[in-house]
């Protein structure tokens, strides 16, 4: 049997018509398409086709599906069926006209001629007379009848001869023959066809693998020895993972290949069963990474196989998705006769179905026999070797259900505290704590009576180097899903499988239960009833706590949270269904056509904004997940912004004004002196700009250039709070949970108090200030040289012997070093350092001087060259940066219109609000961007280099996509585009296969950035990974231990568990407000959005294999934009007016949905 699934949609939902074609209507497609192309040969009765085969049998075995259609050739002068012969009936055929019958018809005609047939020979008595032929008088009133007439006569001759049993399904097969010769022939066809198709494939598939039987032994041990941990979580998906479909089977399936172009989004999985399954990362539920070691993975590839066809025998295998063409991948006998090349379709959005279906199974067998389409199969020796090592697997996990479902409600009541004491608030929890917990058998501890503010960064625990039975795993999510009411599943789309939950407070939990018992009861006519009449006007309503308990579910239900849990969520839609009975009564309904689904979370949101007095609210403020300060959805965090709000007050008392309190608060967080006074060099009469936007919350890096003994050294002066902040201090601990600052697009929630960012911040030319230095040098000589040939020519680049050299000078006097500074030059934003650097007048002064008269002009124009420099280094090692990004906004504007200005920027107001939604370009390969983000990653690489050399155990970044040649070869040929734009659809593509950025404790690659080694060291006031390697690189100068080696192993656990959240939250905001500008927009200007915002939308794949297709929405890049496939848009693909990755007539597009919570934009197309 064959599973498909959709390349970029969810998994074989065939009960749902609506979400894709059945296969059956693709295959109908391509019949027609087929029956369009040149007919294949025609064999008379000397070639080797089955004896007895006529026009009929091939017609029937090509048409075994009921509802396919096919056309067979006539003859242009009669309506007559081929001539009789020994060894069947050749072919007639002229292909200047054909005739269209279906199945039933053709049975009607047959079963006619059968009647026919008969009744001749029972009226036809007499012996045949050799050369006689009986002749018709037909009157031209009657040629039609007189034809049909003839038609009937040849077909009983036909009938005659085919004895007198016949199988319209088999019209080849003699069913006249006795019982046992009958069986016997079943027999032989039986075993012919087991010995082409299956054993003779499988012997020689076994004998040509090398290592047959240590692959065998490994199988077999796999069970035991397959292992999961977190650290491995983070690896791309890559041959040999196992994983599973849905989320509700345990079922495994092997990843035998993946993607080997960006355009490609479908890899091929192997299930216990011997399927063939073709899908998109995106469907997989759960993954076991690296269960087959690596070096087994060129034997799983070869795994899958191309299947030999022969001659009239429908094949056992299935074609890829894009349906691969060659005339190899015909009969031996039908090889020779064909010129074709190997071709293949775009790959889209296919067809759904069950590979239980037969019906469909055996139509796409029967339409594939002696064609040219590549199929493919599992050879059964290879489905032998890991069959019994997959289902074990799944069933040790089924069947550690139930005891591991026992064990999680007993840990859930000992995770009620957390290492703080904390008992009251919802957190997120590593799966791979769960799983040690669980078996460790935990009890409850007491814990202080006073809950504290956060953990420190030396009571972190390394809970994911710790290796786990994958079925262990298995078992862990299946049986949380199931205890939904307790635990919140964390999707991880960069893992493509979970690794967090969030764990319910029981106090929470038995709340919700009463809330739902109230509502089941009369409550939600109550609710319904309080609602509608907030919403039609009626004044002095008394706000009960119910209404209260309910609007904070439903906004928890937005957020998802009520997803797996049918009692809540099916009680708050009889909820909204109830409202909307009652709005409809009172003639103000809510429109149900734009959502996604009829009760989607978008509805619960819009009866939660017009409640609200239809003011917008971003819904990740509402999420407990999100732990967002001042939303009233976590104590814990109320109180840590508390203690923020008080230390910033006390920090700006004076000495004299501070009680006992706010003195010991200021000496159990702060140093009382700078550790490294006696450390630091002396850089106040040195320039540094800070160059950031006019609106940054926290300066905290600049960067200065001066001459020194005939070389330029460039220093990265970073901010030092590590050298303020004790590593062990509340205002530590807060930070450490909050892991970074996090940035709404309306709002920003700072990771440090306020009064840190002007203690230790950049930028105050009025004060010394304690600097974090990366310093490296370059011989003045080679910069000004090659400053000098861009002058003369622009389009100059620094040749590979210049950047050799460059870069051995910067890795040989690279130093890390603590200074005082204070010369911080003023005004230099990002904008004015462009308008500078572009001045003509001073240009043309350095290049006939090499001096322009203005300091600040010289030190930053050489800093752009050398910044360029930088770039070019990192270029060589196939770094890649997007050219263009684009900045949301939402925040108060003078402007009250929609305002769609030139450059691609999007502006309009919120509806009763003095906000607006604002969307700008922004390149980051401006002058000014370069300038600074190619001195802060040189600075971040230094940093790790440094700590490698010196073996300083500090936090590393690394990402590693770890792409296959062929995916290499493309990634290299895509960036050698140099600062040419890469189109947005490629880069799309590109990023579906990188992995996240993770922090690591170990110094690998970054993939993008071209290095080596990477770390974070350049942002310490919004990012806790910065603190860390403050900390240790300081730990090292003073010779002393604040955060230890130990604990590094838990650190990066927490960090990358929290930044995996907050970068969500972040990711989740600018989709909904983009989602929300558009419907706002669609609504002030009567639904033809696509034309009035001039949207540029473009093809993302091939849409004659759904009933949707992708669309690309540029500048709205967070959107999953989608257009429905209509005749208007297939006949337009077709006749090349719309190629993919073509941009739509927007006149052509209307808007049909938009879910601003679903996030699902739906154009139709006409």
């Amino acid at each position: 049997m064959i599973r498909r699934f959709n390349a970029t949609g969810t998994l074989a939902r065939t009960t749902c018509p609506k979400r894709g074609l059945h296969l059956s209507e693709c295959l109908r497609r391509r019949a027609l398409e087929n029956s369009q192309s040149p007919r294949q040969p025609n064999y008379s009765k000397g070639s080797k086709s089955r004896g007895g085969d006529t026009q009929l049998d091939d017609f029937d075995a090509r048409n075994n599906h009921s509802s396919l259609r096919t056309q067979i050739s006539h003859s242009s002068k009669s309506h007559t069926l081929p001539k009789q012969s020994h060894s069947g009936i050749n072919e007639t055929q002229d292909d200047s006209r054909s005739k269209t019958i279906d199945i039933s018809s053709m049975r009607s005609f047959i079963k006619g001629g059968q009647e026919l047939a008969r009744a001749e020979i029972v009226t036809n008595k007499r012996p045949k007379e050799s050369g006689n032929v009986r002749k018709h008088t037909v009157s031209p009133d009657s040629a039609v009848t007189t034809d049909n007439a003839a038609d009937f006569t040849k077909l009983a001759g036909i009938i005659k001869s085919k004895k007198k049993y016949f199988d319209i399904e088999q019209p080849h097969f003699n069913l006249d023959r006795p019982n046992k010769e009958i069986l016997a022939d079943i027999k032989n066809r039986s075993e012919s066809t087991k010995k082409l198709q299956y054993r003779g494939p499988s012997s020689s598939w076994k004998n040509g693998l090398d290592n047959y039987n240590e692959l065998k032994s490994f199988f077999k041990q796999l069970p035991k020895s397959a292992k999961i941990n977190g650290r491995v979580m983070n690896d791309p998906v890559r041959v040999g993972d196992l994983v599973t479909f849905g989320h509700e089977s345990l079922r495994l399936y092997i990843v035998a290949e993946t993607p080997k172009s960006f355009d490609s989004r479908v890899a091929t999985f192997l299930s216990d069963k011997g399927e063939i399954v073709f899908s998109s990362f995106s469907n997989i539920a759960y993954r076991i990474p690296q269960a087959i070691p690596g070096k087994y993975i060129q034997m799983i590839q070869r795994f899958v196989t191309k299947e030999q066809k022969y001659l009239d025998s429908p094949p056992v295998g299935i074609p890829d998705l894009n349906f691969t063409r060659s005339a190899k991948s015909l009969p031996l006998e039908l090889q020779s006769s064909s010129k074709m090349e190997a071709t293949s379709e775009t790959e889209g959005e296919v067809s759904e179905y069950d590979s239980n279906d037969l019906v469909i199974s055996q139509a796409s067998s029967q339409l594939l026999t002696n064609s040219n389409v590549q199929t493919y199969i599992i050879p059964n020796a290879a489905r032998e070797l890991y069959h019994g090592a997959l289902t074990e697997i799944s069933n040790s996990a089924f069947q550690k259900v139930h005891e591991t479902n026992q064990k999680l409600e007993g840990l859930h009541r000992v995770l009620q505290n957390d290492e703080t004491g904390e008992i009251s608030a919802p957190r997120s929890i590593s799966i791979f704590e769960i799983l040690s917990k669980l078996n460790a058998n935990p009890t409850l501890t007491s814990t202080s009576s006073i809950a504290q503010l956060g953990i420190s960064p030396n009571q972190s625990v390394d809970y994911d180097a710790k290796n786990f039975p994958a079925a262990d795993y298995l078992s862990v999510l299946f049986a949380l899903k199931k205890q939904s009411r307790l635990w919140t599943i964390q999707r991880d789309k960069a893992s493509f499988s979970p690794t967090k939950v969030i764990i319910w407070p029981l106090a929470q939990i038995s709340h919700e239960d009463q809330v739902i018992k109230i509502l089941q009861g009369r409550g939600v006519e109550q609710i319904a009833q309080h609602c509608v009449a907030k919403l039609v006007g009626i004044e002095d309503l008394s706000k009960s706590q119910l209404y209260s308990d309910v609007v904070g579910m439903l906004k928890e239900y937005v957020n998802g949270k009520f997803e797996n849990d049918p009692m809540v969520s099916t009680t708050l839609i009889s909820l909204l269904r109830r409202v909307d009975q009652l709005l409809v009564k009172r003639g103000k309904p809510i429109s149900n056509d734009l959502y996604k689904f009829e009760y989607s979370f978008g509805k619960a949101y819009d009866l939660l904004t017009r409640l609200n007095e239809d003011i917008n609210v971003n819904p990740v403020k509402w999420s407990a997940e999100s732990s967002l300060p001042g939303q009233k959805t976590s104590s814990r965090a109320d109180a840590q912004e508390t203690y923020f709000q008080y230390f910033d007050k006390v920090l700006e008392l004076q000495r004299n004004e501070r009680d006992d309190v706010a003195q010991r608060t200021l000496n159990d967080n702060l140093y009382h002196d700078d550790p490294l006074d006696d450390k630091r060099i002396d850089m106040r009469e040195v320039p540094i700009y800070c160059i950031d936007d006019p609106t940054a919350h926290e300066i905290d890096d600049g960067i200065s250039i001066h001459e020194e003994n005939g070389q330029y050294v460039v220093s990265i002066h970073i901010a030092e709070p590590s050298s303020y902040i004790k590593p062990d201090s509340v205002v530590s601990r807060i930070a450490f949970e909050k892991s970074s600052t996090t940035y709404l697009p309306e709002v920003v929630f700072p990771m440090f108090p306020q009064m840190v960012s002007k203690l230790a911040g950049l930028g105050n030319n009025l004060i010394d200030t304690r600097t974090f230095v990366v310093q490296y040098k370059m011989k003045k000589e080679d910069v000004d040289d090659y400053i000098s040939d861009v002058l003369k020519d622009r389009s100059q680049a620094p040749d590979s012997a210049l950047l050799n050299k460059i870069k051995t000078d910067i890795y040989d006097s690279s130093e890390v070093k603590f200074a005082i500074a204070k010369r911080f030059r003023q005004g230099f934003t990002y904008d004015a350092v462009n308008k500078l650097l572009q001045d003509d007048f001073k240009i043309n002064q350095y290049r006939n001087q090499s001096a322009s008269g203005d300091s600040d002009f010289d030190n930053l124009f050489k800093l752009q060259h050398i910044s360029s420099i930088l770039w070019r280094i990192r270029e060589s090692n196939n770094a890649y940066t997007s050219g263009q990004n684009k900045k949301l906004t939402v925040g108060p504007r003078t402007a009250n219109v929609v305002d769609v200005d030139k450059e691609g920027s999007y502006r309009i107001q919120l509806p009763n609000s003095d906000n607006h939604i604002e969307i700008s370009s922004e390149r980051s390969s401006n002058i000014s961007t370069q300038l600074v983000t190619e001195n802060m990653i040189i600075a971040n690489h230094l940093t790790a280099k440094f700590a490698t050399d010196k073996g300083i155990k500090i936090l590393y970044r690394t990402l590693d996509p770890k792409f296959n040649k062929e995916l290499l070869d493309e990634y290299k040929e895509l960036i050698q585009q140099g600062d040419i734009d890469v189109d947005q659809e490629k880069l799309l593509n590109l990023y579906a296969f990188l992995t996240r950025g993770i922090i690591s404790d170990k110094p690998e690659r970054h993939f993008m950035m071209g290095l080596n080694m990477y770390t974070n060291i350049s942002s310490p006031l919004r990012r806790f990974i910065d603190m860390i390697n403050q900390w240790k690189i300081q730990d090292y100068f003073l010779n002393r231990v604040t955060v230890s080696d130990e604990s590094i192993v838990g650190i990066v656990s927490r960090l990358n568990a929290k930044n995996d959240i907050v970068r969500n939250v972040q990711r989740q905001s600018t989709t909904f407000w983009q989602l929300l500008f558009l419907k706002l927009f669609n609504d002030q200007n009567d639904g033809n959005l696509a034309e009035k915002l001039d949207l540029k939308l473009s093809l993302r794949s091939n849409p004659k294999k759904g009933m949707t297709v992708a669309v690309n929405l540029q500048t709205f890049s967070s959107v999953n934009a989608h257009v429905e496939v209509s005749q208007e848009l297939l006949e337009d693909v077709s006749s090349g007016n719309l190629v993919v990755g073509g941009l739509f007539d927007n006149s052509k597009l209307h808007l049909k949905k938009i879910d601003v919570i679903e996030n699902q934009v739906v154009f139709e197309y006409k």
